[in-house]
């Protein structure tokens, strides 16, 4: 199976004149791990279309998530079921990876927002400008020794640097599903397009310490 096809994603922005590869990478990942789609075949085919053939990083060796674990993408069979252990190590990878994402995410929509993993990326060298006629853009560049979650973070924080008033306007974090959308009419900024209970366009207020 392919990683989850543009199709099936979430309404992505429109307004922006920039590459939106990045945002499409991200919103890949995110959405299919949350609805299970995203194995062994469907990560390597994710890395290979959204990171390596994009230029965006080097071909890693392996996937590492703090708390959960790291795997050798040779052990990965992509030809039949990986063995239970070894699935299982992928799928905690998986999982924690998208929750630590999810939660940053959410940050954006709380108020004031908490976007410090911005800077973090630039700082980083995560993520670098570019120059694209008079539009100020931004690519990701993470590292292939970086952890899994900081790898889609960086593509997260590529596309929001470049089109950041879009995302203040528009972006979904689902409080059920973690799902990241962007906001159709009437959609709350809390919800998505199943679990949509909330007045649009409010902001949580954030309870993070600053």
């Amino acid at each position: 199976m392919p990683p989850t096809s543009t199709s099936s994603i979430p309404t992505l922005l429109t307004g922006a004149d920039n590459d939106r590869g990045a945002l499409i990478g991200a919103l890949a990942f995110v959405e299919g791990v949350g609805i299970g789609a995203m194995g062994a075949r469907e990560l390597k085919t994710w890395i290979e279309e959204y990171l390596v053939r994009a230029g965006r990083m080097q071909r890693p060796v392996q996937v590492a998530e703090p708390m959960a674990g790291t795997l050798l993408l040779d052990t990965l069979n992509t030809v039949g079921a990986p063995p239970s252990a070894t699935k299982a190590l992928l799928d905690r990878i998986l999982g924690r990876a998208r929750s630590r994402v999810v939660f940053t995410l959410r940050g954006l929509i709380t108020d004031p927002p908490e976007d410090g993993f911005l800077e973090l990326a630039t700082k980083s060298s995560r993520v670098q400008p570019i120059g694209i006629g008079t539009k100020a853009s931004w690519i990701a560049r993470p590292q292939k020794e970086d952890s899994l979650s900081d790898i889609v973070l960086s593509l997260f924080a590529a596309d929001i640097l470049s089109n950041r008033n879009l995302y203040d306007q528009n972006l979904c974090v689902c409080d059920t599903c973690g799902r990241v959308s962007f906001r159709a009419k009437m959609m709350s900024r809390t919800g998505c397009r199943e679990h949509n209970d909330g007045p649009p366009g409010v902001r949580p207020t954030s309870s993070r310490s600053t």
